[in-house]
């Protein structure tokens, strides 16, 4: 840069104009985040510089820095997750995958549940009691949606009777479920959607979901754990920009003029759900 430019490569041009005028030709090339990146080296390279003594002052002091673009976590469109949710799966696997879309848990927090999570007595719907949460919080997840409630409970009835500190799922006989092979599994399900499914992914798909369906914020907030109800507004984001991409793939992608996946109850989503069973906890 300082070559075409006609400066001297000496550490004399290494000052805050050049650096500025050297980050506005970087912003006309490449994306705000690869600016965001430059910038950083730059300046930890000033910093090295000025301990050692090489410079007098700090040129990024005057420099207005670029903030570094959020960016938004890829979904799976409703009927997508109708099409996962349909798919038969043997118990274990369908209680991660109620748990994942429907309770919308982190992988982590899947892998910590115990067995004395899970609160069920005769003639109420339950509780899930996530206490592997981001910052240590427990949240207390409604088991009300039997999409999430049902999976759940016949793979708890099919492990039989288990301590209350017992690990829910596990990786072999005597091991808790891990993070690495809870995502191998998931992996496996994105080949009947020809897509790369990770478990954040499904949390983020369902929250979508709701947010399209009117669910309050707040509500929201409080079912994914979120300290920052912005965090939460993402979601609101999101589904406009699904309707945006949706309405690129119908109009000009490779779908135009086809008909669309219509949306089913028969994958088990459901605008106005019936309460599941209910179950004493003595039967888990």
């Amino acid at each position: 840069f300082l070559r075409n430019h006609g400066h001297r490569e000496s550490l004399g041009s290494f000052n805050g104009r050049i650096i500025q005028d050297y980050l506005i030709h970087k912003r006309q090339l490449v994306k705000p985040n690869t600016v965001h990146n430059h910038a950083s080296a730059l300046s930890s390279f000033a910093t090295w510089l000025l301990k050692q003594e090489l410079i007098q002052t700090h040129p990024f002091n005057r420099i207005e820095r670029t903030k570094q673009q959020a960016k938004l976590p890829e979904i799976l469109s409703e009927p997508e997750l109708q099409v996962l949710e349909a798919l038969p799966f043997p118990p274990f696997e369908a209680a991660l995958r109620a748990l994942l879309i429907r309770g919308m848990l982190r992988a982590s927090e899947v892998c910590g549940l115990n067995a004395r999570d899970v609160g069920i007595t005769a003639g109420e719907q339950g509780m899930l009691y996530v206490r592997q949460a981001k910052g240590h919080a427990v949240r207390v997840i409604p088991l009300t949606d039997p999409m999430l409630r049902e999976p759940l409970v016949g793979y708890l009835l099919s492990r039989g009777p288990l301590e209350s500190d017992s690990p829910i799922f596990q990786g072999s006989q005597t091991s808790r479920l891990s993070d690495k092979y809870l995502r191998a599994i998931v992996s496996r399900w994105g080949k009947p959607l020809g897509r790369t499914v990770k478990p954040h992914m499904l949390r983020h798909s369902w929250a979508t979901v709701l947010a399209e369906r009117g669910i309050g914020m707040k509500v929201l907030q409080e079912l994914l754990g979120h300290k920052d109800l912005s965090s939460t507004q993402i979601y609101i984001h999101l589904s406009q920009v699904f309707v945006a991409q949706e309405i690129a793939r119908v109009t000009v992608g490779r779908f135009a003029g086809k008909k669309l996946p219509t949306e089913t109850t028969t994958a088990g989503v459901s605008k106005h759900p019936e309460p599941g069973p209910s179950f004493d906890s003595g039967a888990l």
